[in-house]
């Protein structure tokens, strides 16, 4: 077993990680990462950098392959950074964010024991049902 897969990363893993989370001084956040920085913050910076992804290879021809790449690598940077933040909500809330975005759109449609040929306005009816209840 590695060390990776007991959740000890190196140095060198922190800093690509938090660097393709967007921190550093010449990077999209502007600001380093330390332990000031909270569980919000932390997950906004993974959602921009994953609407980045998306962005950046839109119009790319390897547009599936190069994009799952660059998410898995996200994910993983997470992960990463909210291990070394060392606090167990930041951790628990980064895992709960990458189950989300790891959503397919069957699994999606099973929250709602939908099936692909449900018509949009039902769906629509159904979420509400299902936000009002919660």
């Amino acid at each position: 077993m590695t060390q990776k897969s007991r959740g000890f990363w190196s140095e060198d893993d922190l800093h690509g990680a938090v660097t393709l989370l967007g921190f550093g001084e010449n990077r999209p956040l502007g600001i380093s990462f330390d332990s000031d920085v909270d569980g919000d913050f932390l997950i906004g910076a993974f959602r921009n950098a994953w609407a980045e992804i998306d962005a950046r290879t839109a119009n790319d021809s390897m547009f599936f392959e190069k994009r799952d790449t660059e998410r898995r690598d996200l994910k993983e940077a997470l992960v990463i950074a909210s291990q070394r933040l060392g606090i167990n909500t930041i951790v628990e809330r980064a895992n709960q964010e990458i189950d989300f975005k790891s959503m397919t759109t069957s699994d999606a449609y099973g929250v709602f024991d939908a099936t692909k040929e449900v018509d949009d306005d039902t769906l629509i009816v159904v979420y509400e049902m299902r936000v009002g209840v919660s």
